[in-house]
């Protein structure tokens, strides 16, 4: 998404870098209203639980929201699970939405 979001500093090198990469994203990626898109398609339309919604544009860098696949590894909820866990565990927090 192109946005201002590389902008974190005054100093000429990185003024520099943040104006390369705002050029570049400005062509190739969706501006800051075309990004909210997938997610307000997601609080307003009725998708499957699991769901991923992607930019259906080459390479997923712009476009308009689309139901995209997703990986294997991605559908693999006991191994969401374990990374839940772990998380819980090392953070010593719970996350009762995990839990039902």
């Amino acid at each position: 998404m192109a946005s201002n979001l590389s902008h974190i500093s005054d100093s000429p090198l990185l003024l520099l870098a943040h104006r390369a990469i705002k050029t570049v994203a400005d062509r190739l990626a969706n501006d800051v209203d075309e990004g909210a898109a997938p997610t307000l398609y997601c609080i307003s339309e009725p998708i499957p639980p699991g769901s991923y919604v992607g930019v259906d544009g080459r390479l997923g860098l712009r476009g308009g929201p689309v139901l995209i696949g997703r990986s294997v590894v991605a559908c693999d909820y006991a191994a969401a699970a374990r990374l839940v866990a772990f998380a819980e565990q090392e953070t010593g927090t719970t996350l009762s939405v995990c839990h039902g």
